[in-house]
């Protein structure tokens, strides 16, 4: 991955976790795509919780 597509994740998870930008900037580009894949898992299991509680 290069150095805007990392740079773009470390923010994007940075800003919408507990970790900092400088933890995900160390992590290597296997886990940083880890770390995002759970991301994006947490992401649509929330936004599916809250369809859930709209029926």
């Amino acid at each position: 991955m290069n150095k805007q597509e990392r740079e773009a994740i470390c923010l994007l998870l940075s800003k919408h976790t507990a970790k900092s930008y400088f933890y995900y900037s160390n992590l290597s580009d296997k886990r940083l795509l880890k770390a995002l894949q759970g991301f994006k898992g947490q992401m649509v299991n929330n936004s599916a919780g809250e369809v859930n509680e709209t029926d």
